[in-house]
């Protein structure tokens, strides 16, 4: 197996509609050996420290919301989740109504769109139980043989806060009745490099207002809370130091720290 180091750039690729000429969708050997690049390619977008963008965020929370046909909400920005979960906190009862479904519709649009990629691969043999497979594979390296094991991400923020401030938090939403979804540039590297293999490998027809979606969200955003009418966007850390499994660690120092100063020190995962 070999590497190719690719440049972090969103793929231009955007002929949907245009079917005129024939496409080569065959998954080789040689393209297989490139999907931990796509898998490096988008980590390494993921865990930028660079700060966001507010105005490429309102776009993305317009495309966003668009997509499962909601209304655009007000938007929030903040410094941190931590901050974003204490403005939660002081909302009235009567603006925190959650989309229950909001990330579901979402990721079943996305799911729909890679079965559509599948259609169009040329695998030879191929099986559901392959299909199945496979599509997990390239959307987690590191699952484990069998598909019934549950998919484990490589982090979250989120948990990461609420096992740091656990009593004080949970108490406090918990008392206002306050629950929450979230879209996060996280839970969605291994579906972005899934999207961008199947386009600029083999060559598959996409939607481009999905895919839009996917590379907004992790190409300019942090962590989205989602509500009827408000949505909270927060800034990425300005420090994120991880270990080579993945969970944050440093020495004598923030693990993970933002701009309005809410930090972690950890040390291999432990807080």
């Amino acid at each position: 197996m070999y590497y190719l180091y690719l440049d972090i750039y969103p793929i231009q690729n955007t002929n949907y509609t245009s079917m005129s000429r024939p496409r080569n969708h065959k998954l080789t050997p040689q393209k297989e050996a490139l999907i931990p690049a796509y898998w490096k390619k988008w980590r390494k977008i993921v865990f930028s420290t660079e700060p966001i963008d507010r105005n490429k965020n309102r776009e993305v929370v317009k495309n966003l919301y668009s997509l499962v046909d909601n209304d655009i909400p007000q938007i929030v920005f903040c410094l941190s989740p931590y901050a974003a979960i204490n403005e939660m906190l002081s909302m009235s009862s009567s603006n925190n109504r959650l989309f229950e479904t909001f990330v579901d519709d979402v990721l079943n649009i996305v799911r729909r769109e890679i079965q559509y990629f599948w259609k169009q691969a040329i695998l030879d043999p191929i099986n559901s139980y392959s299909q199945e497979y496979f599509i997990k594979y390239l959307e987690n390296p590191d699952i484990p043989s069998e598909l019934d094991c549950p998919r484990q991400d490589d982090f979250n923020i989120l948990d990461t806060i609420f096992k740091h401030n656990q009593s004080e938090l949970v108490w406090q939403l918990w008392s206002k009745k306050i629950s929450f979804q979230t879209i996060s540039p996280f839970d969605w590297m291994y579906t972005a490099a899934t999207f961008d293999f199947f386009i600029s490998e083999l060559d598959c027809y996409y939607n481009p207002e999905i895919y839009q979606v996917i590379e907004q969200v992790i190409l300019a955003s942090g962590i989205i809370f989602l509500f009827d009418q408000y949505c909270f966007v927060c800034d990425r850390p300005t420090t994120l130091s991880l270990d080579s499994e993945h969970r944050l660690h440093a020495e004598d120092k923030p693990a993970i720290q933002f701009a309005d100063g809410f930090s972690i020190y950890s040390s291999h995962g432990v807080n």
